[in-house]
């Protein structure tokens, strides 16, 4: 029944008492044991919510990113961190953001550097990796308004996660627009 419904695929068996599989899928056959088969129409419900299951498929993240990309749908809408059951659900956002085309991915920048107020959170690496795969002269405006109000807010955790983001995208101080952004990487504090 589960890989009949997708929830498993990578098994092996090996004779009547054994399986081989990866750990995921040997921790959704426990949940099954535990949940039973019922749980299974509620789960088939719960494939694309990205708030509250943190395994969703990457063939389903690529269909939601082509539907977010569509004319009308407001990411933003999805981006509070609140509505999510998980830190770890917060993948599932940077996965879609990553799916879609560039001209796309540009608008998501501020929600991309707010994830860099803690790098104790789960995606904290993540969004290093993909702000890491922008222009670095799309990233700019944005990077000098976010060390701006993690100054004013006295935010040096904030500042600290964004100078981690400078270290791989070498920014020079001329290159902020207000000359004295770069110095307020000096407030950052983990």
């Amino acid at each position: 029944k589960l890989k009949e419904n997708s929830i498993i695929q990578n098994v092996e068996k090996i004779n009547n008492k054994e399986y081989k599989t990866i750990e995921k899928e040997a921790y959704e056959v426990m949940f099954h044991v535990v949940w039973g088969v019922q749980s299974l129409e509620r789960e088939s419900k719960e494939e694309y919510n990205i708030y509250e299951n943190r395994n969703i498929s990457d063939e389903n993240l690529e269909e939601l990113a082509v539907l977010f990309q569509m004319e009308g749908n407001n990411l933003e809408d999805y981006l509070y961190l609140g509505n999510y059951k998980s830190k770890f659900c917060w993948f599932n956002i940077l996965h879609i953001i990553e799916k879609m085309k560039y001209s796309m991915k540009i608008r998501y920048i501020p929600f991309l550097i707010r994830l860099l107020q803690d790098a104790n959170w789960p995606a904290f690496e993540y969004a290093v990796s993909l702000l890491s795969s922008y222009n670095k002269s799309d990233l700019i405006p944005f990077i000098e308004d976010a060390l701006w109000k993690a100054y004013k807010s006295d935010d040096g955790m904030w500042i600290s996660g964004i100078d981690i983001l400078l270290e791989h995208i070498p920014i020079k101080p001329s290159e902020f627009e207000n000359p004295k952004t770069y110095g307020l990487l000096k407030y950052g504090d983990f």
